[in-house]
């Protein structure tokens, strides 16, 4: 089964969205950075993990970066779920977790993500619980690391 490893591109999925119709990995090759969350269904650690990164959505959004979670749940539940916290970033249901085995070795963990607009991955984080997962600040430098790698995207400023 493949597994994500740095400086290898991250294996490809499609999975429906809570915010309609399905959502590819490939959809934004060559356009964004990924930032993929992969939280458990339904703790309370999840949730505030996913309420972080909707305040820090501005944030990532300046860096061009895409944020998707990707919860073992059911359609209905997700797109419940993510209106409940109303989310600015779609969340996926990988009901069976089939993307998740493909990208953390445990069913029982969380992980995140940060992935070039290529699909090649800039930071991985897994732990048992969300609290445990890194702060903003990581998950910017994750970003701003893909950018002056890529003299396409534009170098940020220096302070």
């Amino acid at each position: 089964m493949l597994r994500v490893k740095i400086d290898r591109v991250a294996p490809p999925f499609e999975l429906p969205a809570s915010t309609g119709g399905n959502i590819a990995s490939w959809d934004f090759k060559a356009q964004v950075p990924l930032i993929l969350f992969f939280p458990h269904a339904g703790c309370d650690c999840c949730r505030d993990s996913l309420l972080r990164l909707k305040q820090d959505f501005s944030r990532y959004q300046e860096h061009r970066a895409q944020v998707l979670a990707l919860a073992p749940l059911p359609l209905e539940e997700c797109t419940e779920f993510a209106s409940s916290l109303r989310l600015p970033f779609p969340l996926l249901a990988d009901r069976g977790g089939v993307v998740r085995g493909r990208y953390l070795e445990t069913d029982k963990g969380v992980g995140l993500f940060v992935l070039d607009r290529y699909g090649e991955p800039y930071g991985e984080w897994v732990a048992a619980e969300a609290d445990a997962l890194p702060p903003t600040e990581l998950l910017v430098s994750a970003l701003e690391l893909t950018e002056i790698e890529c003299p396409e995207c534009g170098a940020p400023e220096w302070s």
